[in-house]
């Protein structure tokens, strides 16, 4: 048989661990699957599956009560992940450590992490993007030192001031609903979008046969 597909690897996963179907039928869903070929790697109260673990082998597990989850890699940068505790510590085992990321922040809809029983008015009741408690697994590094700190430059300010007025969005005095905060939210994530497309193309026209290649 073949390598398993990564959509197989995805379903399989799912079937494993949310469904959570018992050991035997695991087995027999993952033998109809072709996913022959996992391995498996122990650590104190779980097993990370990953493309050599047998339909057996985690059957048995299961039977024992392992908790499987798939091997992480952060969704940027591609590093391994880890659940064993030490985030933020300063070394690359505390940088590297699995976190979670919001793609739209809870704030935006009232809501908190710090404040889970209080419920604020959000900016938004539906989400623009249709993206609302969807998130990505990031390492430490992504996701606090990356992501939650752009660096905007004061000309980087002040172009996006001037597309704020030009769009009607500036407020000489905060008024009690947010509207015009939600347009400046919408406003910078098309910038953001914008920005990557364009980057991204670049890269796309200055690629050379041989790397338009290796890409495929």
């Amino acid at each position: 048989m073949g390598s398993p597909r990564p959509d197989s690897v995805a379903a399989t996963v799912d079937l494993v661990v949310r469904r959570k179907l018992t050991p035997h039928d695991n087995a027999v869903q993952l033998s109809t699957l072709a996913f022959n070929q996992l391995d498996v790697d122990f650590r104190p109260g779980l097993v990370v599956i990953n493309r050599q673990t047998t339909p057996r082998l985690i059957a048995v597990c299961l039977a024992k009560e392992f908790h499987p989850i798939m091997s992480e890699t952060c969704a940027i940068c591609s590093c391994q992940l880890h659940r064993e505790g030490g985030y933020a510590a300063p070394s690359a085992h505390g940088r590297s450590h699995a976190t979670k990321h919001h793609h739209i922040a809870e704030r935006f809809f009232g809501r908190s992490t710090n404040r889970k029983k209080e419920v604020r008015e959000g900016i938004f009741t539906v989400c623009p993007w249709g993206h609302e408690k969807k998130s990505v697994v990031l390492c430490y590094d992504c996701h606090e030192e990356l992501i939650h700190n752009p660096v905007f430059l004061l000309e980087d300010i002040e172009r996006f001031a001037a597309l704020v007025k030009r769009r009607g969005l500036s407020e000489d005095r905060k008024s009690d609903d947010k509207v015009k905060l939600a347009g400046r939210i919408r406003l910078l994530r098309e910038i953001i979008d914008a920005g990557l497309r364009s980057v991204a193309n670049k890269e796309e026209a200055n690629q050379t046969p041989s790397e338009c290649a290796e890409t495929e």
